[in-house]
């Protein structure tokens, strides 16, 4: 698939001259035409979703009059397909010729940067640590009893 308006990007001199001479290959200058595609398709794509999509969903082919996008889960994939209309408006918009969006889930990516902050763990001081010894004692077996020992072993306690 080609993208009728392509722009230049404003890259160095010393850059574009590894791009030239990949045009003067066929089969090099294919693989730049779809590299091209796919980024330029990424960035459209990209406008459509929501904040934290963008970094999650990638364009990954672009086949006929199909675009195939992969996420790294199904719930990035049930909210995607809620968007596909406004994603297929945008790229028409644009000038793609595309009718049907695909989606994949893809585990092995890369997942996103978790967006939570670590947690300011302290540890639980001899007395606190006394005192869950002494409930783990008095707990009948269970689950609780269960995880007040892992606690207890993994401050290096045992219990």
């Amino acid at each position: 698939m080609s993208h009728a308006n392509r722009s230049k990007g404003t890259a160095p001199a010393h850059a574009l001259l590894p791009i030239s001479w990949l045009g003067t290959d066929t089969h090099a200058a294919s693989v730049l035409a779809t590299a091209h595609d796919l980024l330029a398709a990424q960035k459209i794509v990209a406008q459509c979703l929501p904040a934290g999509f963008s970094d999650a969903c990638q364009v990954a082919q672009i086949t006929r009059q199909q675009l195939t996008l992969s996420v790294p889960s199904a719930a990035f994939a049930s909210k995607l397909r809620q968007l596909t209309p406004r994603i297929l408006d945008t790229l028409h918009q644009h000038g793609w010729q595309v009718d049907k969006i695909r989606i994949t889930v893809q585990k092995s990516r890369v997942p996103m940067a978790s967006s939570q902050t670590p947690k300011d763990t302290h540890p639980i001081d001899p007395s606190g640590l006394a005192a869950f010894r002494d409930l783990h004692q008095q707990l009948p077996a269970g689950p609780l009893a269960d995880a007040v020992h892992q606690l207890l072993k993994r401050h290096h306690h045992g219990g």
